[in-house]
Formats: structure tokens, sequence, C-alpha cells
């Protein structure tokens, strides 16, 4: 029937699914814009606060002496950013940071364009000094609480864990009461 009415074969098969959902007997077919499936927003909304500190602390290495009182490269839960952290918070402790040397850690293409994000990124300039001390609070506070919900989901019964994740919490409760300057 389709030769006699010259329709070819990708077109009926088009005509015969579009027919289909018309009629309810099948959903519309929901097929990702690319090859590369994306990552669910709560998977970036965990990792949307590391990026930021890194990203900031590229900016502003000074920071890096507020920072480290609260948060270590083990509160980065993303492999990345962790081990993007590790490198970082040792170049800074040794006076001098490479964004270059970090990068080229990297082999995967993907993943050395995701570092190039943390130091190619400009934050949104904050008009007062009380919303960029709320800001690096915040961004503090939500990496903390990451990580600590993170080791909370991989703990076992091991008390060491357990113990460790208690002064966790108690390091997040402080972190959150406490004011941070960025004098």
């Amino acid at each position: 029937m389709a030769e006699k009415y010259h329709i070819g074969f990708d077109n009926l098969r088009k005509l015969v699914a579009a027919c289909a959902v018309q009629t309810g007997m099948a959903a519309m077919a929901v097929r990702p814009k690319s090859g590369i499936q994306k990552k669910t927003d709560a998977e970036e909304n965990k990792k949307k606060p590391q990026k930021l500190l890194l990203t900031w602390l590229a900016e502003e290495p000074s920071l890096y002496p507020q920072i480290k009182k609260y948060i270590s490269s083990k509160d980065f839960t993303s492999d990345l950013y962790r081990k993007i952290a590790e490198k970082f918070f040792e170049d800074l402790e040794n006076g001098a940071f490479h964004p270059a040397d970090i990068i080229s850690m990297f082999t995967d293409e993907q993943q050395q364009r995701e570092a190039a994000g943390v130091f190619n990124t400009k934050l949104v300039e904050l008009s007062t000094k009380a919303e960029k001390e709320k800001a690096f609070h915040d961004i503090l506070v939500a990496v903390k609480r990451e990580s600590l919900n993170y080791f909370t989901e991989q703990a076992s019964a091991d008390v060491l864990m357990l113990n460790q994740m208690i002064a966790g919490k108690k390091e997040l409760e402080e972190l959150s009461k406490t004011h941070i300057s960025l004098d």
C-alpha cells in the first residue's frame, strides 16, 4: 500500500508513530538532544556550591586561610572537585597555585573542561560587604552540609565513622552560627 502512494519506509514509520501517539496507543518518544545523558538537577545542585567555593577561591586566593578553618578537600563529594581541591589547597599551602597544572592533571577532555570552568567562571559581583560575607558563609555551610550528608549515607556501623559523623555535625552547627569576616 505504501508503495502505491510512494511513501518511503521512514515516512511511513513516522506516520504510524504519530497516529499511535494521537490515538493514545503509544506515548511520545522523548530523546535527548545529544548522546550525552544530562545529570539530574539534584546532582548538579549538590555540586554547585563546591564549584562556587573553588571559583571564589581562584578569584581570591587570600581567602584560603578562612576556608581551611572549616573545609578540607575531603569535604568535596564530587570526585572531580575533590581532586581539584586537593591540588589547589596543596598549592596554596606552598604559596602559589597554577590553574594550568590543575587542569592538566586530568586526561579526560570533559574533566579538563569542567576543571577549566572552575578557573574561568566569573562570580556575580555583590554590592555590599555584608552580602558578600553572607554568600561566602552560605557556600561554606552548603559544602559542609553536603559533605556530612554524603558521609552519613556512606556510613556503616563502624564506630570510628560514627564518631567522625558526630564531630562533623558539631562542626556544621558551629560553622552555621559563625560570622565570617572577609577583611
